[in-house]
């Protein structure tokens, strides 16, 4: 992203952190935990590119017939 970035591109990153605390308290986080809050949270994420993709969309859109 950062050599893309450079490069003059632009970049959009979005990720979703299911273990966040790892190594914050010492004991250590379950592959069980972390797929678990990844299913806790994956509505919520899909509502987010649900949302921000047909803006991307309209953006490439609008820089498509500007660019002609």
């Amino acid at each position: 992203m950062i050599a893309a970035r450079h490069m003059g591109m632009e970049v959009l990153a979005v990720s979703c952190v299911t273990n966040m605390a790892a190594g914050m308290t010492g004991e250590k986080i379950t592959e069980e935990e972390v797929l678990q809050t990844g299913e806790r949270l994956a509505s919520k994420f899909l509502a987010l590119l649900r949302a921000v993709l047909p803006r991307i969309d309209g953006y490439l859109q609008s820089r498509a017939t500007t660019s002609d």
